[in-house]
This record gives structure tokens, C-alpha cells and sequence, in this order.
């Protein structure tokens, strides 16, 4: 893959048309700031909790991005992903960088649109994570 612009990519060695990289390029943005990307983690022994917004972008990519100390406690590691002790799937989260991949099929399991919730609940040391979709009441205490 090559970027072509911010929010544009494609195939390398392909030769985009450059007003319709740009046209994309303004439509990725403006989708981006019309959609909230609310985030909050929190440290919790023996683990940690983020809540996010899901956004049209981690729909596509199934890429996530966590909070630098909640990545730490599992960073170059792979976590089996639960809801309510059914497996849905497993993410790998970077080494040296602050995204996760493999939640595409764990979105779409979750059945997972714009503008919901997502609570994710890490144990590092049981290499797993627990996660509830829902709306805005998961941003309570």
C-alpha cells in the first residue's frame, strides 16, 4: 500500500488521478470531523478500560488505537477478545506503536454502527479482554 494523501491510500505503483485523491481526501475529512472520537481509559488493578466511539474509520479498517498506558500493559501481544464469556475473536496490539488490528470480525460480531459505544475490559494477565457495545451510558462511571 502507498499514501497517496492524508486519509488516502492505495495501491503502490498505481498512478491515482489527483483531483479524485483530493475529493476523497476532503470527504475522509469531513466524514472524520462529523463523527465523534471520544475516548477515555482508565488504569484498574490488575488491568485497565478504555471507552471509545466507534467511528466509521476502525468499521473499515478494524484498526484501534488505545491510550499510551493502556497499551503498554499489552503491547506486542495478542488478546482473546470476550462478551459475556463468548469468544469473538483475538487482537494483536503493536509493539512500538499505540494501534491494535483484528477487530474487524469482533465489530461485525458485535454488530457494532457509527456512534455506538465500545467498553473494552484488558486482563493482561489472562491475555484477554471483555467488551460491551452500547450508547452513552457507557461513558458513566
Amino acid at each position: 500500500m502507498q499514501k497517496f494523501a492524508q486519509n488516502v491510500w492505495g495501491l503502490r505503483g498505481s498512478e491515482p488521478d489527483m483531483q479524485a485523491v483530493e475529493r476523497i481526501r476532503r470527504a475522509a475529512r469531513a466524514r472524520s470531523e462529523a463523527e465523534p472520537h471520544r475516548k477515555s481509559s482508565s488504569l484498574i488493578p490488575g488491568g485497565a478500560i478504555q471507552t471509545m466511539d466507534v467511528t466509521t474509520s476502525c468499521l473499515a479498517t478494524g484498526v484501534l488505537s488505545f491510550a499510551p498506558e493502556v497499551h503498554r500493559l499489552v503491547a506486542g501481544s495478542a488478546l482473546d477478545i470476550v462478551r459475556a464469556s463468548e469468544s469473538l475473536g483475538r487482537a494483536k496490539f503493536g509493539a512500538s506503536h499505540f494501534f491494535s488490528w483484528g477487530w474487524l470480525p469482533i465489530l461485525r460480531s458485535l454488530d457494532a454502527k457509527p456512534g455506538d459505544v465500545l467498553r473494552i475490559s484488558i486482563d493482561p494477565a489472562a491475555a484477554r479482554a471483555e467488551v460491551q457495545l452500547g450508547g452513552p451510558e457507557l461513558w458513566g462511571p
